[in-house]
Formats: C-alpha cells, sequence, structure tokens
C-alpha cells in the first residue's frame, strides 16, 4: 500500500490538471470578476447600508478571499502555473518598449485627437447644435482613443509621460 503512493518528488513533478486545475481557475476567474456585479447590487434596492458594503466587499474582499481560495485548492505549484499563465498573457499584452516610426506618429495623432476635440468642441456645439445629443459619446470616444494610443505608442512613451509626473530635485554643489 505504501509503495502505491507517489512519492515527494514525483508529486512536485506532476502536472496539476483536472478537477482541481478547474475548480482552482474558475474561483480565482469568477472572484476577480466579482466588481462587475457592482451595478446589479445597486440595482437590488436593498437598504442603503447593505448597499454600500455589499460593494465594498465585491471590490475589496470577493477578489481578496478568491486568491486565497483558488491557492488553497490548487496548492503552490497549481497557483504557480496559473499565475505564470495570467501573467504571461498578460505580459505579451503590454506594448513593446520601442516603437517605429510610423507607429509613433499614429499614437502621436490619436493621442492628440481628444484633446483637440475637448478644446473645438464646445465651439462645434455652438456652431451646429446637432452635436449636443451627441457629446457624450464623442467625448467617451475621445477617452477611448487616448487609452488606444498608450497602448499603440509603447512603453517608453509610458516612461515618458510618467516622467511628466515626478519631481526630481536637482542640487548643484556650488551652492
Amino acid at each position: 500500500m505504501a509503495s502505491e503512493l507517489p512519492t515527494l518528488k514525483e508529486q512536485k513533478s506532476a502536472p496539476i490538471r483536472g478537477g482541481r486545475l478547474f475548480a482552482g481557475a474558475v474561483v480565482f476567474g469568477l472572484t476577480q470578476l466579482a466588481p462587475l456585479s457592482i451595478p446589479l447590487v445597486i440595482a437590488m434596492e436593498l437598504p442603503g447600508g447593505w448597499t454600500t458594503v455589499l460593494s465594498a466587499l465585491m471590490t475589496l474582499g470577493v477578489p481578496e478571499a478568491g486568491i486565497l481560495l483558488s491557492a488553497a485548492v490548487l496548492g503552490k505549484e497549481g497557483f504557480a502555473w496559473l499565475k505564470g499563465k495570467i501573467f504571461g498573457f498578460l505580459k505579451r499584452a503590454l506594448p513593446p518598449d520601442r516603437v517605429g516610426a510610423i507607429r509613433h506618429r499614429i499614437g502621436i495623432t490619436l493621442f492628440v485627437i481628444p484633446f483637440l476635440l475637448g478644446w473645438l468642441l464646445p465651439y462645434l456645439e455652438w456652431w451646429d447644435e446637432g452635436l449636443l445629443p451627441i457629446r457624450h459619446q464623442i467625448y467617451l470616444a475621445g477617452d477611448c482613443l487616448i487609452v488606444i494610443s498608450l497602448f499603440v505608442l509603447g512603453g517608453d512613451f509610458w516612461d515618458k509621460l510618467r516622467g511628466l509626473f515626478l519631481r526630481r530635485y536637482v542640487i548643484s554643489k556650488t551652492g
């Protein structure tokens, strides 16, 4: 009977599969999507305090509890495997560090258009009142263009943009 049990070395080398992997991945995925259910909580018209507490739990409590529960279901190796798959996917989705000249020009154009629209739209609404009903859609499209442009421009632009908000102290030795 003792010879039928796998050794510790065999257990570590064996890949996680089957029910444990599926259950851990489902628990992880559903609990990370819990904040998307906040509009449903608000629509249920619960007493004011309950809506606040449930919304806070959906944002802060449930995702963290899901990480702990999925780690317990998957075990150390299984959770490390799942984390590696998720971060591997996210790493491929991130923009590259350097982009070519054409991609940079396209990204800058996409980045500047929403600012120009935001500046011009009040004047265009005064000139053509037909834009008034759709101005929110125009603003939303502009916000989406800014986000898309940041991914088109790549990691170097992210660093440059971040640098705008950093204050560096330069201390000269002369006084």
